[in-house]
């Protein structure tokens, strides 16, 4: 299956597509015995600590990004910390003087192993991704959690506040998000 060049989100999207997860898929819940206190609150968002809650669909808070060109080569993806958070799509950037001109609104928040992306390309509808990430080097591998199955390995750059991704079917655009 391919999938729109160059857009994490949607390559995310896609793979969860492609194995059967969207957050029309119900969660699996075991019985584990523990207790559960109601204290009092209505609404359940989900936070950075509320890594229990990965597959809880989070509010997508980023603004609209348009994709800029330049005509030098990408940067070398060195890895780093991804700090626990959420993180908006900040820049969209194509190298080597290729063009594109998708749009996307993107939020994805990070928590202690488990991992959500809530994308709009184009002004479309939220596409919801859950999924459990591991970093080894230079490469974050995203496997898909709820109700699916696959993985997708992605190089990237994290310093604290925000991280850098090139996905594998377009080596020539990156996607930066800086933490809220």
């Amino acid at each position: 299956m391919k999938t729109t060049r160059g857009a994490v989100a949607t390559a995310l999207c896609v793979l969860s597509l492609a194995m059967g997860c969207s957050d029309d898929s119900p969660a699996t819940v075991t019985d584990t015995g523990v207790g559960v206190t109601d204290t009092g609150s209505a609404i359940d968002t989900a936070t950075a600590g509320d890594a229990a809650d990965a597959c809880a669909p989070i509010t997508n808070v980023g603004t609209v990004i348009t994709k800029t060109t330049v005509s030098s080569a990408p940067p070398t993806m060195t890895g780093g910390t991804i700090v626990d958070g959420t993180y908006v799509l900040t820049n969209i950037t194509k190298y080597n003087g290729v063009v594109g001109s998708i749009t996307h609104k993107e939020t994805m928040l990070f928590s202690g192993g488990n991992g959500q992306n809530v994308d709009s390309a184009d002004g479309g509808p939220d596409k919801h991704t859950y999924f459990k990430y591991t970093t080894s080097g230079s490469e974050l591998t995203m496997t898909v959690a709820c109700g699916g199955a696959g993985s997708l390995k992605i190089k990237y750059t994290a310093t604290p506040t925000t991280f850098t991704l090139i996905t594998p079917d377009d080596p020539n655009e990156s996607h930066t998000y800086t933490k809220k």
